[in-house]
């Protein structure tokens, strides 16, 4: 008769926070070139009358990061100028792009965005910071204001329309 132990011991550990890849951010690694974007509600405002959509001018503050070791390579926070965007109008990562749709003002957001939504095989420095060829890049968001691309906005009982280049000045000028 053979003599079989069965009661070895099995350890597993199990990390936890992961992503559906397996693979836990800030571990050294990034996603697979093939995972799909990943977009978290982290805050929603209990009320939302409007939804971001394709055209809407929107105005928002975001953190950039590295998924594999958590670096941050742009921020419009440490800026102290938000960001303002038409989405889908191009001009931006793609992936950080397809996660701003349907946010209500005041909802925060984090989005990965593996490699192919974001810089994809291409090596840049940004800020000082290397981003990698195949980086899967976070990015956390918080939507404050939003305008139709047709609307046009009254100041001081004036009744002539002022453009979304112009409102912006203005608000940075204060």
């Amino acid at each position: 008769m053979l003599g079989l132990n069965i009661f070895l011991p099995l350890f597993i550990h199990f990390p936890l926070a992961l992503s559906s890849s397996g693979v836990e951010q800030g571990s050294g690694m990034d996603l697979p070139p093939d995972a799909k974007i990943k977009v978290e509600t982290t805050f929603k405002p209990k009320t939302c009358h409007d939804e971001s959509y394709k055209g809407r001018k929107l105005n928002l503050h975001y953190t950039a990061q590295l998924f594999k070791n958590n670096e941050i390579f742009d921020s419009s926070r440490s800026r102290k100028k938000p960001l303002t965007y038409r989405l889908g109008s191009g001009g931006i990562v793609k992936g950080f792009d397809k996660g701003l749709y349907n946010m209500c003002i005041g909802e925060k957001r984090k989005i990965t965005v593996p490699s192919y939504l974001g810089y994809g095989d291409n090596e840049l420095k940004k800020n000082g910071v290397v981003i990698h060829s195949g980086a899967t890049l976070i990015f956390e968001v918080e939507l404050f204001y939003m305008r139709p691309e047709t609307e046009k906005v009254k100041i001081s009982g004036v009744n002539e329309g002022i453009h979304d280049d112009d409102i912006y000045s203005i608000y940075s000028e204060l």
